[in-house]
């Protein structure tokens, strides 16, 4: 789920996403309630600058009248940052 400021971004041509691939991608249900888990590799730059990143992911889905919704995501970078060293 996009921020509005990432919408905006996007919509600028500010924020470019040329690639997504997630592998790995585990899901397991448990009654009304599921996890998704996996990861990212993903080919990005903003303002020009590349901020690819390799991620690992979690999504958290709950099953309600309209069907399965996802609750909550977290994402965490597994790829050192040479900028940040």
């Amino acid at each position: 789920v996009y921020k509005p400021g990432q919408l905006r971004d996007l919509r600028a041509g500010t924020l470019k996403v040329d690639k997504i691939r997630d592998s790995e991608v585990r899901v397991r249900v448990f009654g009304d309630a599921a996890v998704v888990t996996g990861k990212r590799v993903s080919t990005v730059s903003y303002k020009g600058r590349d901020v690819s990143d390799v991620t690992r992911f979690s999504q958290f889905y709950a099953l309600g009248e309209k069907g399965w919704r996802c609750v909550s995501t977290q994402v965490t970078s597994i790829r050192p940052d040479p900028d940040r060293a």
